[in-house]
């Protein structure tokens, strides 16, 4: 059987439609491959946060060649005691009117999924987010910083976080009854005074 299209085999037709189809995902296959290119992930892998007398501090430095890229790096640390915390992340461009990072996003996790979103202060040529917690208990948590590079220049942000001590309401319960015993005994010695 001979078929023909307008003098053309159906086999060649056929040959032809399929070349344009893979042509096309190909041609598809690299508009998403360059698109992602574009907004690649360049986060960092999770580091530890060393805490020094409560103190410690967290940074992230990115080459150039990152224009759109965008990273989620996070830092853990562990506390012993219940605690308050404060945190603060900031990336300021040292040129002027060129904004080198945009931080999108600033909190803290706890072990239990539980998540604390930080402030936006400022944002700009300085970017900078504010965390601050109370009565954080003891575990592990993990610090995460977002953003997006903005330039093909170089770029970096940084932190630090404090955690104070909360005094457990034992220790407020034994300073009073201190302070009741010192009153007591200041009381009757003022009463044994006046009886001499």
């Amino acid at each position: 059987m001979n078929n023909k299209i307008n003098g053309v085999s159906a086999f060649a037709t056929t040959k032809q439609a399929f070349r344009a189809a893979a042509m096309a995902c190909v041609f598809a296959g690299a508009a998403l491959v360059s698109n992602g290119a574009l907004a690649a992930d360049i986060s960092k892998k999770t580091s530890v946060i060393e805490l020094t007398d409560g103190s410690g501090g967290f940074f992230s430095t990115f080459g150039k060649n990152n224009l759109n890229g965008t990273f989620i790096d996070n830092y853990t640390f562990s506390i012993d005691e219940l605690s308050s915390l404060s945190g603060i992340t900031t990336s300021i461009s040292t040129k002027p009117s060129i904004d080198l990072l945009e931080l999108t996003g600033f909190k803290l996790t706890d072990s239990f999924g539980n998540v604390f979103n930080g402030t936006r202060v400022q944002s700009g040529q300085i970017d900078e987010w504010n965390l601050l917690l109370d009565k954080l208990a003891i575990g592990t948590y993990t610090l995460s910083v977002s953003g997006t590079v903005l330039t093909n220049a170089a770029a970096s942000y940084s932190g630090t976080i404090n955690l104070s001590a909360v005094p457990e309401p034992e220790t407020y319960a034994m300073l009073l009854a201190g302070l009741g015993l010192v009153g007591f005994v200041a009381r009757r010695r003022k009463l044994v005074v006046k009886a001499a």
